[in-house]
């Protein structure tokens, strides 16, 4: 026959191991979820911030460049085009009238005295200067201000273009650096916040359960045992 007092010794253990398995498991999930959280919120918020920051600066930094280059090089060439061609034409226009004006003058004084000399010296001088002044003048003006204009346009424009390109995109660069920073950083910031919440998360719950799952089994069964032993 079996012994009254073994079996209910064996009753009581069954009923205080039924009683320690439930206050560890309660106590283990309770505590890893707290300690998961903290911990997974900490490490997501240092890695997402890590991450951000670089992502954002290497975006930041291509974006810009790239943007500053196109920007520069457009307002340098507008600016050069603009700055070449007012340039050229002032000094063309004032070039041509003084080298037309003093070839001109040489001309028509000689060619006016040759054939005022030749035909009569008033008649001839009179008529030959006016003729040879007026092709004189024309021809120098023409060449002069054609060759003055090309010169200063090239001028004026290479110093134009270059001062446009540079004030251009370092304008140009700035602006596309600081946005795509913001955006880089932003999303990279996203991206491993998540990554790092969700891994320090497992990993933080995995060992607070584990811990508050001892914890809590040590105590129920100590206070099932007592109050087992007690009754």
């Amino acid at each position: 026959m079996i012994n009254p007092i073994l079996a209910g010794l064996a009753g009581c253990c069954w009923l205080l191991a039924g009683r320690w398995l439930a206050a560890g498991l309660a106590a283990g999930w309770l505590a890893g979820w707290l300690a998961g959280w903290l911990a997974g919120w900490l490490a997501g918020w240092l890695a997402g911030w890590l991450a951000g920051w670089l992502a954002g600066w290497l975006a930041g930094w291509l974006a810009g460049w790239l943007a500053g280059w196109l920007a520069g090089w457009l307002a340098g060439w507008l600016a050069g085009w603009l700055a070449g061609w007012l340039a050229g034409w002032l000094a063309g226009w004032l070039a041509g009238w003084l080298a037309g004006w003093l070839a001109g003058w040489l001309a028509g004084w000689l060619a006016g005295w040759l054939a005022g000399w030749l035909a009569g010296w008033l008649a001839g001088w009179l008529a030959g200067w006016l003729a040879g002044w007026l092709a004189g003048w024309l021809a120098g003006w023409l060449a002069g201000w054609l060759a003055g204009w090309l010169a200063g346009w090239l001028a004026g424009w290479l110093a134009g273009w270059l001062a446009g390109w540079l004030a251009g995109w370092l304008a140009g660069w700035l602006a596309g650096w600081l946005a795509g920073w913001l955006a880089g950083w932003l999303a990279g910031w996203l991206a491993g916040w998540l990554a790092g919440w969700l891994a320090g998360w497992l990993a933080g719950w995995l060992a607070g359960w584990l811990a508050g799952w001892l914890a809590g089994w040590l105590a129920g069964w100590l206070a099932g045992w007592l109050a087992g032993w007690l009754a």
